[in-house]
């Protein structure tokens, strides 16, 4: 009754909640029916993932040179970064500071006593497909963090940082971007107006370019907006990078940074000699980013990862899904309970059944890297700022889910009983107009019935 009257008639309303102890359903409402998950689908990903490859898979990228290098220090050929899908190549796991792997690469070389490449810093990014974006994703988002470009060479999730501080009255304020390359060339069509005035600056990356169109307008008395833009074509953006890295560290580059599928033909990994190695944070980590802070681009590249570790040996949607589908099948899911079609749930294609959410969620409430990557109401990721000062704060792990119209929460939450209980609660379809949003507010009293039912 009451998303009836909050939400209007036409919403749609799903859920499932099950005691995790005895399997016992105790609310079921739409149960079997389709719902769009929005990031709710993470959790069949990084369910499958950590099944799949192991809480403590990591990711290993190498810088190699395809000549020796010689008694001179000279390297006659190509460097050549090989990816292995690896989405953590960032400031993430390095306080911030986002070249830091490219330095310490680097470093490596200097100590192998390179002093000179004559040939190109290629990327090699053929451990997945070419295909950068999932079916279903929506046109317009392509400028912005959450649908960055997938591939199988990745840095800084495929964004440039942008920081916009307001400058004097009438001019346009500064735009700084991190990481600092020439790969990404800036419009600044802002301008900073009077303190008080409405905040409007956006942003735009044309279409198949790297050239970013920051406009509207920032008040003076506006603090720093930061905000993360996605790049076009992420192979060549992280092997430009690179090759800056490397000749501000004094090491001559004589050719230029390109994408390996740029040359005729491919370089010759029998005649490759590894200078440099990166190894990722083990998976659990990474799928802790995923679930806590939503982070759509490294869901898609660890279910690529899913298809190219498996049987088929293939970095694709399909093979990665194929994987998803077959862990569904195991605990016992309906094939027609589920659509999927990327990892992240950003498509619009995307269908669950809250049954088959709720069916999940109990069968990996045993897996203690699953559970710990979940938000923690109050406490962390993006259940931070919900539940405080009450019962239910820290007594709820839920993932949280946005697209328009659409907002889910999934996950587990501990009764006045101490009893584990599986929760999810789907909304789909909903309009509020030019109303504020209520749909977290009632998730928010869900949780908290849960945290305060006692048998």
């Amino acid at each position: 009754a009451d998303v009836d009257s909050t939400l209007g008639a036409g919403t749609w309303f799903g859920a499932e909640v099950r005691s995790a102890r005895t399997g016992e359903i105790l609310v079921s409402r739409n149960a079997d029916k389709r719902f769009m998950p929005a990031s709710n689908l993470k959790l069949f990903t990084t369910s499958t993932a950590l099944r799949d490859l192991g809480p403590e898979f990591r990711y290993t990228t190498d810088l190699v040179a395809t000549a020796p290098v010689s008694p001179g220090g000279v390297v006659r050929g190509d460097l050549v970064l090989v990816g292995s899908g690896d989405p953590s190549i960032s400031g993430r796991f390095t306080d911030n500071d986002v070249t830091r792997t490219f330095r310490d690469f680097a470093d490596s070389l200097k100590a192998r006593g390179v002093r000179r490449v004559t040939g190109a810093v290629l990327g090699d990014d053929n451990v997945f497909d070419e295909v950068p974006y999932g079916p279903g994703w929506a046109w317009d988002d392509m400028s912005y963090y959450y649908s960055a470009q997938i591939g199988g060479l990745a840095f800084n999730d495929n964004c440039v940082d942008l920081t916009v501080r307001p400058g004097r009255i009438g001019a346009a304020p500064t735009v700084q971007i991190v990481p600092s390359t020439r790969y990404i060339t800036i419009r600044n069509e802002s301008r900073t107006v009077a303190a008080g005035r409405p905040f409007s600056v956006d942003y735009e990356r044309l279409p198949g370019t790297n050239i970013i169109r920051v406009f509207g307008d920032i008040p003076a008395d506006h603090g720093d907006e930061l905000e993360s833009i996605t790049v076009h074509n992420p192979t060549a953006f992280t092997a430009t990078v690179l090759r800056e890295a490397l000749v501000a560290a004094g090491i001559r580059i004589d050719g230029a940074a390109l994408d390996a599928d740029e040359r005729a033909t491919r370089p010759d990994s029998a005649r490759f000699v590894r200078l440099a190695r990166y190894t990722s944070p083990p998976l659990s980590a990474l799928v802790s980013v995923v679930n806590k802070r939503s982070q759509n681009f490294y869901a898609e590249q660890i279910l690529r990862t899913l298809g190219r570790q498996s049987a088929a040996h293939v970095g694709s949607f399909e093979a990665g899904l194929d994987r998803v589908r077959h862990q569904l099948r195991e605990i016992g899911v309906a094939a027609d309970s589920v659509a999927l079609f990327d990892g992240s749930g950003l498509s619009r294609l995307d269908l669950i059944t809250p049954h088959a959410v709720a069916t999940l969620l109990a069968a990996n409430a045993g897996d203690s890297a699953f559970v710990r990557s979940l938000p923690i109401a109050a406490v962390d990721g993006s259940m931070k700022n919900r539940l405080r000062g009450t019962a239910a704060a820290g007594r709820v792990r839920a993932k949280t889910g946005y697209v328009g119209h659409v907002r889910t929460l999934s996950g587990y939450a501990l009764s006045a009983d101490g009893e584990p209980l599986v929760f999810t609660f789907l909304f789909n379809h909903y309009w509020t107009g030019d109303r504020p949003d209520p749909t977290n507010a009632l998730h928010d009293r869900l949780c908290l019935r849960l945290a305060t039912f006692a048998r």
